[in-house]
Parts: structure tokens; sequence; C-alpha cells
């Protein structure tokens, strides 16, 4: 159906959310809607749960554990709707008039993809609505990527939007699996194959800061996960006649990634010592090096508006380039210490 809206909801042991996020969809004042659960193996009782929901508008896959990556590829392949959604289970929308809202940006504007806002939700805080800033910026601007995979960061997220799916499918932007940061890789591609944007202010998706779900717990192969994905992407476009066209994007992936791989150190060992020695394992990588260094010359800085963020990244990329991990480790403890990076985030909460 043409304006069919198909929402993949992967599910994995989120028995404990899921009748919330379903029933958010449900309770959508949009007409034509499907929702497509993909039981990922679960082994909690999510998977009977699921069977128990399905019906006229609830379609149940169920498959052998693969990872979030292969849930929404099948979700994706099997959907009936020309537009598609993703959405966590442990997450939710935001609102009843949500699908409606982007549907119809998404019909007006001819966009391949409809970014919307969201808010965060810790217990009974929720925060205030995260906006993406990127109306009325040039999507070709260093800005706009900066501003859109980093600072806000809403573009890196496969959730919290509405994808045009023949966009995705003729192209064939399925969502490759590396365990970590895989919806920034597959944003990334959709960027740079000319994705055409719309946006909406209207809170898309509610966020739930969950301490059980893979960006919030420490993962053993961040670093070989984190790193493939810069490399990868810049021989997938080499490949696609792009060159280093968008080799910003994959430098500022490398900065960022050295502080969220010392943050993760930091929450699981307390240690700076073990900080940098995982700093120094980061940096070994031939695209680490590159990147940083390139950074470190003070490359890519014309698209960050704001000074502190330029000293900040030209100042670590040249602080990890020179080798000096301890140093930078004891920062990322004591900035993590006083929660700097929940401030940049924009993780309030106020109790509602």
């Amino acid at each position: 159906m043409s304006d069919q809206v198909s929402v993949i909801i992967p599910v994995y042991n989120a028995k404990k959310y899921l009748d919330e996020c379903v029933s958010s969809v449900l309770e959508q004042d949009y007409p034509f809607i499907e929702i497509i659960l993909v039981d990922d193996g679960s082994s909690d009782g999510s998977g009977e749960l699921c069977d128990s929901l399905e019906g006229d508008y609830i379609r149940v896959m169920h498959q052998k554990n693969s990872g979030p990556a292969a849930a929404r590829n099948a979700g994706l392949l099997a959907a009936g709707g020309s537009f598609v959604m993703f959405l966590d289970a442990d997450d939710m929308l935001d609102g009843p008039g949500v699908v409606s809202a982007i549907y119809t940006e998404a019909k007006n504007s001819g966009a391949d993809i409809v970014q919307g806002a969201y808010r965060r939700q810790l217990g009974a805080g929720i925060s205030g609505v995260n906006l993406h800033g990127l109306s009325g910026l040039d999507r070709e601007s260093e800005s706009f990527r900066f501003l859109g995979f980093y600072k806000n960061g809403h573009l890196a997220y496969d959730w919290g939007k509405l994808y045009r799916r023949d966009f995705l499918i003729k192209n064939g932007l399925l969502i490759e699996d590396y365990g970590y940061a895989e919806d920034k890789a597959h944003n990334f591609r959709c960027y740079a194959l000319g994705a055409v944007y719309a946006f909406s202010d209207v809170p898309v998706c509610r966020y739930r800061d969950n301490p059980d779900s893979a960006s919030n717990a420490y993962i053993d192969g961040l670093i070989p996960a984190w790193t493939s994905v810069a490399g990868d992407f810049l021989k997938w476009c080499e490949k696609k006649g792009i060159g280093e066209r968008y080799f910003d994007l994959a430098a500022y992936h490398i900065a960022f990634g050295a502080f969220y791989l010392a943050k993760k150190e930091c929450q699981a060992k307390g240690k700076p010592g073990h900080t940098a020695k995982a700093l120094r394992e980061y940096i070994s990588y031939d695209i680490s090096a590159e990147c940083l260094a390139r950074l470190a010359k003070g490359r890519y800085m014309e698209g960050i508006d704001s000074f502190l963020w330029r000293v900040f990244m030209r100042g670590s990329a040249w602080m990890l380039t020179h080798r000096m991990t301890g140093l930078y480790a004891l920062g990322a403890h004591i900035l993590t210490g006083i929660r700097l990076d929940a401030l940049v985030m924009g993780k309030r909460f106020d109790r509602q």
C-alpha cells in the first residue's frame, strides 16, 4: 500500500517493555500502519509475548539470535509499507500524532528520510525535547554533517526517523552488523548516496535510558567495531566513486570514539591506567592514526561552529597523535565524573 507505514521492532529479551512499545504504535491516529515484530531468539518469553500480540495489524517473525542489524533487515525486507520506521522494543513513539506528522512531511517534501526530534526517559523522568537544529542547513556542508551526526547526533540513529523503503531497497542499504555503531554506519551510507532529507521538530521517539541496553553496556569488541565503521565507510566510498568527499565523517567518528571508549573504560574499570591502555590499542589502528592526524592539523574544522568544540576536537586529536594517552585518560575520567557528557548530549530529566 502506497500510504502504509511499516513500524519494524526488533525484539530481544525485552518482555518488560514490549507492551508499552507496541501500545505506543497502536494508539497512533494514522490509519495505515503495520507493525512487524522480529523476535531475535529471545530467551525471556518475549517471543511468546510477540505471538500473543499478533493480529490484523501486527505481524510476527522469529529468527535465531543474530543481532539487531539482522532483525531490522528481516523486517525491512518483509515490510509492506512504502515507508518504514525502526523502533527499539524498549523505546516508544512519543504521542499519538507522531506517524501522521512525519508521514505528512514525507509526502509534502518528497524526502527519502524525515528526521524528527526525540526525548529521553529515565524512570519517571523525561527530558526536554532534543532538537536536531538541521532545518535550513546546506546538506553538503561540514556543519550539517557535524551537527547531524555528532554534536546533536540525530542523523546517526535508525530510530526517530521515517525512511522511504524504495530508497533503501534500490540502493542496497541494508544494515551492516558491526556489533556497535551500526546505526551510524547505515546512515553514513544513506547520506553519502544523496538521501533527500526533510525535518520535523515533533519528538518522534521516547528513548529509554535502559541500563541493560547495548549503548549502556561495556563492549569488549568496541575498538575493532568502531574502527571498522570508519574504515569500511571510506572503502565503500571509493567503490562508489565518492572518494574522500566525506572523510570528515570518518574523522569525527574516530575522534568521538576515543572519548566514548575512554568513558566506557572509566565506568567499567575506574582506573586511568586501564583507560590509557585501551586508548593505546585504539590509536594503533591505521584508520585511527590517519583520522586523528588530519584533525590534529586542523582539517575539517570549518564545520564546527563552536570554539569549545574546535578546541576539544583538535586538542584531543593532537594529544592522541602524540601518544599522550595517560593525560587524555585522566581528562576523560574527570569529565565523566562530573557528567559533562550528559550535559552536552542533552540528558536533562524533568519530572512530569
